[in-house]
């Protein structure tokens, strides 16, 4: 290499130095921590953004501040961070987040607290913020213009979701339609997402399934349209009456928008990004059932339905068995309905029913239907009227109760009389009788003595003491597989039939609800509560308390809700059976309150 060449390399080197000290950045001195509230003023329904930024902290280990004495406000979301670096001048800077979303549990003027983070050890406190939270809706007043909102961001005005309720008065068991609908004026991306799932006391809940994708519907709102979308429906179900109140919700609502970035004609930028929509609470009047006209053998069925009643053969035998089927179907609640009454006939015997619950959903969020399958076994002959069956419910259209009354059905049996308490479901065997009087018994010849010296082989008592033994070993080894056997299946057989024994006991409760002395009623009533938690888990009813029972709920994850409406039954019957109680008409509530909670519990485990 030449020595122009070594100069002409050196410069370089030398030129490259000097390129990269005259870039050199400062990082700038001091930490700053401040909090933003966007906006300041909003509506009962509405959410604020908190932010809390701290300048300065480049390089350092920086931990978000706990939220800490928001008694008026609820979390939404949060905290989400985010950091930015900057280079001004050869001056370098650096910028930390964190990013909530809050939503007021009351109105008035709120205060945000100081918050305070912790930054390598030492502490930065921010100053209050205070917002103004209105009782008004985010919906815009009548005769009132919308406002323009900024770019790129979306009005309270033109996004707001509403807790609508059908009907606002309904009574004990009737199901209700709780339905979150959107309005928008702006365009929705997607669907909008739940953030919690609300608490509903004294309901039960069932959410309904809606469409994958949403459908909007115009309304006019004060004088503005909007697109209203039903976003999430749910079925309730009452169970205690009195003043109630449906918790808010806060919804994550996707929204496109689109600006342009700065003077350019051609270039739109199009994005999407959540707002959050928080509904109003949503007072009800759930009213009791009345009293008046009320049938004694209503069971809690409150709608409107209609019976069918038929029989699986019109011609039998005496002692065979009979299907009598009873449907019925409609529009409500029949959860905790009892089977039908039967008309007692003293030429029938009947049988336990057993019974089936169907699925009509796909004829409405509200349609329902049930089966009861009676066995009758006629024991006299002739044509004989089948007992008639009848049902009744509360119509809450009409505001009284109803009976149905099932059609009369007749049956021909045939074959001999029964005797009293012969009655079976497998053919009877009967004693010998004389058919004709021309016909006289035949003496049997007088048996010939056996002779003297005869085998032993060739008389029965022989080879009956011969087989018995192997006969008791083999009755043994069966009574001993069979008795293993039940203990296997002893946790299934006892899940199988716990509803039906708690319905047993249940309709022996119904029974006492009108006697002076309601300790018995109540003492029953806990005892089908605590005898199905102890079946369905296979454990000693003797060791369930309210602890016991609410940890082996938690454990099958039975939501709250459920959890603490039977638990909530079982502790009024404990201190029911201990302290003045109530009438005919309230001992009835409890017995339906709770046939609710036991279906509720059967529907979950």
């Amino acid at each position: 290499m030449t020595g122009s060449a070594q100069r002409h390399l050196l410069a370089g080197w030398l030129l490259t130095i000097l390129c990269a000290a005259a870039v050199t950045v400062t990082p700038a001195a001091g930490v700053a921590v401040r909090a933003v509230v966007e906006p300041e003023s909003i509506p009962m329904d509405g959410t604020v953004r908190l932010r809390v930024v701290l300048d300065g902290a480049m390089g350092k280990q920086v931990q978000p501040p706990r939220l800490d004495g928001l008694e008026d406000w609820q979390v939404i979301t949060g905290p989400s961070s985010s950091s930015q670096l900057r280079f001004v001048n050869g001056v370098s800077s650096s910028r930390h987040s964190f990013t909530w979303i809050l939503a007021p549990t009351r109105s008035g003027r709120l205060v945000i607290p100081s918050l305070t983070l912790v930054v390598e050890g030492s502490n930065y406190a921010t100053a209050p913020q205070m917002v103004r939270v209105s009782d008004l809706p985010a919906a815009p007043a009548a005769g009132r213009p919308a406002t323009s909102p900024s770019p790129g961001m979306a009005d309270p005005e033109d996004v707001f979701v509403r807790a609508v309720v059908e009907p606002r008065d309904p009574f004990v068991g009737q199901p209700t339609l709780l339905s979150y609908r959107l309005y928008s004026k702006v365009e929705v991306a997607g669907v909008p997402q739940l953030q919690e799932v609300p608490p509903y006391p004294d309901f039960l809940a069932r959410e309904l399934e809606g469409p994958q994708k949403i459908r909007a519907t115009l309304e006019n709102v004060n004088g503005q349209e909007y697109r209203v979308y039903v976003i999430r429906e749910m079925a309730l179900l009452p169970t205690a009456s009195g003043k109630k109140v449906l918790p808010q919700v806060t919804f994550s609502v996707p929204l496109r928008s689109t600006s342009r970035q700065g003077r350019s004609f051609f270039f739109n930028l199009s994005s999407v990004a959540p707002v959050y929509r928080r509904t109003l609470p949503v007072e009800m009047n759930v009213r009791p059932l009345p009293r008046e006209g009320r049938p004694d053998d209503f069971s809690g069925a409150v709608g409107q339905f209609r019976m069918q009643v038929q029989a699986d053969r019109e011609t039998a035998r005496t002692g065979e068995a009979l299907g009598l089927v009873v449907n019925i179907q409609g529009v409500g609640n029949l959860k905790s309905a009892r089977a039908p009454r039967l008309e007692p006939l003293p030429d029938f015997t009947p049988y336990d029913p057993q019974e089936q619950s169907l699925d009509p959903t796909s004829l409405g969020p509200f349609a329902t239907a049930r089966r009861w399958e009676y066995i009758l076994v006629p024991h006299i002959p002739g044509r004989q009227p089948l007992p008639a069956v009848s049902f009744s419910y509360f119509d809450p259209e009409s505001r009284r109760y109803e009976t149905l009354v099932g059609e009369k059905l007749e049956l021909i049996a045939q074959g001999p009389r029964l005797a009293e308490g012969a009655v079976g479901l497998s053919p009877l065997r009967q004693d010998l009788k004389r058919l004709g009087a021309d016909i006289h018994f035949i003496k049997p010849l007088a048996p010939v003595p056996a002779a003297a010296g005869r085998d032993m082989y060739r008389s029965g008592w022989f080879w009956l003491f011969l087989g018995l033994p192997p006969l008791m070993n083999l009755a043994v080894l069966g009574y001993r597989w069979r008795t293993r056997r039940t203990l296997i299946r002893l946790p299934a057989v006892r899940r199988r039939r716990a509803r039906r024994a708690s319905r047993r006991r249940l309709n022996h409760a119904t029974a006492l609800a009108g006697s002076d002395d309601p300790r018995d009623f109540y003492r029953l009533v806990a005892q089908a509560l605590t005898e199905f938690v102890a079946d369905k888990f296979n454990t000693p009813a003797t060791g369930l308390t309210y602890d016991r029972i609410a940890a082996l709920l938690a454990r099958r994850r039975i939501s709250e809700h459920i959890a603490g409406e039977y638990l909530a039954v079982l502790e009024e019957c404990d201190c029911a059976r201990f302290s003045p109680a109530g009438g005919g008409g309230a001992r009835s509530e409890m017995v339906a309150r709770a046939g609710l909670a036991l279906d509720a519990l059967e529907d979950n485990l």
